[in-house]
């Protein structure tokens, strides 16, 4: 029995010894099959470490969680115990306690979610690179209505005159066939 013991005994200390060495592989960003050929094992047994390491720490982590929250709430149960000294006005007393059961809610993750919204905003403020319509409401952001009907006035004073659009042409080479005009076809009289 006592050797039975034993090889467990060294062959936990082994493992843990590996486990070292494969820390300090990943620390060093080395993959898993370089790690499992530099000591002599089968990938699946570097990973398998790895996996129990990852458990440990997670399982250290909530413990530890759960440590500091379990003291953060007797924390704010001596407050609250704090709150009914006489001492205090009952303005400030809802005041405080309103203050602890915030923070009671969120320790224990009660609290109702909460809606966020995200977005992005293109803010170009540089003229040069602005529209036209963009540049012009940059310009008069900060403009109110009696400057703005300014504006407006001298815009319609630098009015240019209409210009006609594009017209036909008086002639086309394109009108005519066989040296007469061509004739309109379909409907039209």
């Amino acid at each position: 029995m006592k050797r039975f013991s034993r090889r467990n005994a060294a062959a936990k200390l082994l493992a843990e010894q590996r486990r070292a060495r494969v820390v300090k592989a990943i620390e060093a960003k080395k993959p898993v099959g370089e790690i499992a050929q530099e000591l002599g094992v089968n990938r699946k047994t570097i990973t398998r470490d790895k996996n129990k390491m990852m458990n440990q720490l997670q399982t250290e982590n909530r413990t530890e969680f759960e440590r500091q929250r379990e003291e953060h709430i007797a924390e704010l149960e001596q407050l609250r115990v704090l709150v009914e000294d006489q001492s205090i006005k009952p303005e400030k007393k809802v005041e405080l306690l309103l203050g602890i059961l915030d923070r009671d809610i969120r320790v224990k993750g009660t609290a109702a979610p909460t809606r966020s919204l995200s977005a992005t905003i293109d803010a170009t403020t540089d003229p040069a690179t602005m529209g036209l319509y963009q540049r012009f409401m940059f310009e008069t952001r900060h403009l109110g209505m009696a400057e703005m009907e300014e504006v407006f006035l001298f815009a319609r004073k630098m009015r240019s005159p209409v210009k006609p659009g594009a017209q036909p042409p008086d002639s086309s080479e394109l009108w005519i066939e066989d040296g007469e005009p061509k004739q309109l076809m379909g409907d039209a009289q």
